[in-house]
């Protein structure tokens, strides 16, 4: 206080300091404070000095991101998380369940959008799929009570294919295995409309080990299918599991974005010619010691 505010601390700022302590700021984090304060400001001016915030700031119990003095609003992406300093707040960055450009959101502790939120809602009755068909990705969203489906639930990356067909559908049915074109075999289909299904990237033969692994796994992400949407075994699998007969699936031939990122991908090695996510492969993950 002496250095910055040319003062002792009184009882009072004794009392608010030791709280702050006790209850877990740092040192760092209530010299902002005090340096944020008009006090300061008011002796800062009087020797000619302008204070300009850069970063983020704590005021209160909310968090604001400045830059050169300018308080930030709306998405900001920082090292590869998003955040949500909310214009109705002030800028205030968003912690918890928040409505955000008619979607229903949810921002962790630390204000960074939480994109698979599955493990805070649990198992829906029923579920909305968007396939973002130039992007090729998919995002499920669950029922937001009358709201309709507002809530993105989690994102899968896929492969669509230029004949993949776009509109409004609902699902007739599901099969553990199915023929492709040409012979080769997927798993865990569910069906969208005649031959186009939600599948798992193709194999050899039916058997999980005989994975096309360089000419469709890796292109994942990619337009790459004859009209069918392809996605990992595991992605496959969730749908296959938790969309009952009749989920309606929205195909958008325009649409490159959602409220979810499209999911970072890595690629397998050519001898990995089994799909880690695929739970019935597990063992052979573990016999390699890859995944």
């Amino acid at each position: 206080y002496l250095a910055l505010l040319r003062r002792n601390a009184s009882e009072s700022d004794i009392a608010t300091i030791t709280s702050a302590l006790k209850n877990g700021k740092t040192r760092e984090q209530i010299i902002k404070e005090v340096i944020a304060s008009s006090e300061f400001k008011d002796i800062a001016s009087d020797m000619g000095i302008l204070i300009v915030r850069d970063g983020w700031v704590q005021q209160g119990d909310s968090w604001y991101l400045y830059r050169n003095g300018s308080k930030l609003t709306g998405w900001y992406r920082e090292n590869g998380y998003r955040y949500y300093l909310n214009p109705a707040k002030g800028g205030a960055r968003e912690v918890g369940w928040e409505y955000v450009d008619g979607y229903k959101l949810y921002f962790n502790y630390d204000g960074q959008l939480v994109q698979d939120v599955e493990y805070l809602v649990g198992k829906q009755d029923s579920y909305f799929i968007k396939v973002y068909k130039p992007a090729n990705y998919v995002i499920i969203f669950a029922k937001d009570g009358n709201n309709g489906y507002t809530i993105p639930v989690k994102a899968m990356i896929c492969s669509c294919g230029n004949p993949t067909p776009t509109g409004d559908y609902y699902t007739p049915n599901k099969f553990r295995w199915l023929t492709m074109v040409g012979g080769s075999k997927a798993q865990w289909c569910t069906q969208i409309l005649g031959d186009y299904l939600f599948h798992s990237v193709p194999y050899r033969i039916q058997d999980n080990s005989t994975l096309y692994t360089d000419l469709m796994y890796n292109l994942l992400g990619t337009t790459q299918s004859l009209g069918c949407i392809r996605l990992r075994a595991g992605d496959a699998k969730w749908i296959y599991d938790n969309c009952s007969l009749g989920t309606h699936v929205n195909i958008d031939p325009n649409a490159t974005s959602g409220p979810f990122d499209k999911p970072a991908f890595e690629p397998l090695p050519s001898w990995h010619t089994w799909d880690p996510t695929d739970p019935t492969a597990s063992y052979l993950c573990a016999q390699h010691g890859c995944h």
